[in-house]
């Protein structure tokens, strides 16, 4: 229900109480009625402080009237002030809480986003490694994520099956598996990405690594209502966020070590909406510290779809199977 029209009619049936009681006790100083008079007799209920208030108990009363223990003896314009106070308070602080969670609070996840499947051109440009390749990629949730590497005339490269607690990642042209746990520095190791499972697939839906309840604001950095973030909690490390207003969304995500310098900047670019949801056609990942960045390319999301198959693969024979 709106407040305002709820405010009238409260505050219309005050006065209206008001001017009955005004009726039937008129209030006269020198022959005359006065504002201070009047004022004085609502807020001491009048003469003998009982005039506007709600009735004690009394055992021999012989009629039945309203009895709430809380309010017994005050009068009713307090009473009445207790209630616009609590009115005007919780209208006031519901009003300043939510103009804070959306000028200064990063939104959660997008939970609606179930299953995410798309196709990209993805681009490495790293010393000892300069590639465009095609990848199918396949995410569920926050559980488990697919990508297929496709070299030119449809040569498989490699692909990668990750979940919570454990990786797979096949190294078509070099004959070789690596197994293990998908942590930060594993994955580093064979991809060049310092990136966790969680923190990648989180990436991928263009969404904050962590709780985004850690990140404050900073400042606001353009017209365009730029915002930027910084994890407080993280004591480690220097870790950033700028979301943007207009897009709704975060357009670039940044760490840095104790000395400054940063160590993944990630950027989002060319957003399109797909099924109702505003995604980036482009992401740039930048690893400064081993001089690379990738750059990955998308035309469509495929958003919610259904996934019928398991992520998982069978290492072929011959594979040298490796643990890291």
């Amino acid at each position: 229900m709106n407040k305002s029209y709820v405010a009238k009619r409260f505050f219309a049936l005050l006065r209206m109480t008001i001017r009955a009681e005004f009726s039937n006790n008129p209030i006269r100083r020198n022959g005359k009625f006065t504002f201070f008079s009047g004022f004085s007799f609502l807020l001491l209920g009048g003469s003998n402080n009982s005039i506007l208030s709600f009735p004690r108990k009394r055992e021999s009363t012989p009629r039945v009237t309203l009895w709430i223990p809380a309010f017994a003896g005050m009068t009713i314009f307090r009473t009445s002030l207790l209630l616009i106070f609590t009115f005007i308070i919780y209208g006031c602080s519901s009003i300043s809480k939510t103009k804070s969670d959306s000028e200064t609070k990063l939104p959660d996840r997008n939970g609606a986003i179930k299953t995410l499947g798309f196709n990209s051109i993805i681009t490495f440009d790293f010393p000892d490694l300069n590639q465009t390749v095609s990848s199918d990629v396949l995410i569920s949730n926050l559980d488990s994520i697919s990508i297929k590497l496709i070299g030119p005339f449809g040569i498989p490269l490699g692909k990668l099956f990750a979940k919570k607690d454990s990786f797979v990642f096949l190294n078509s042209l070099q004959g070789e598996a690596w197994e293990g746990v998908p942590t930060a520095a594993n994955m580093a190791s064979i991809a060049n990405m310092p990136l966790s499972f969680e923190e990648l697939i989180k990436l991928m839906r263009c969404e904050i690594p962590g709780n985004p309840d850690d990140f404050q604001l900073q400042k606001t950095k353009d017209s365009l209502g730029g915002m930027v973030f910084r994890n407080e909690k993280n004591k480690t490390e220097g870790e950033f966020v700028y979301f943007s207003k207009e897009e709704n969304s975060i357009l670039q995500y940044q760490r840095k070590n104790i000395e400054g310098k940063i160590t993944l900047n990630v950027i989002y670019r060319n957003f399109q909406e797909f099924s109702g949801f505003r995604l980036p056609c482009k992401i740039i990942i930048e690893m400064p510290q081993s001089n690379g960045k990738l750059t990955s390319e998308t035309k469509k999301y495929n958003i919610n779809l259904q996934i019928e198959h398991s992520f998982s693969f069978p290492i072929p024979e011959g594979v040298d199977r490796k643990k890291i």
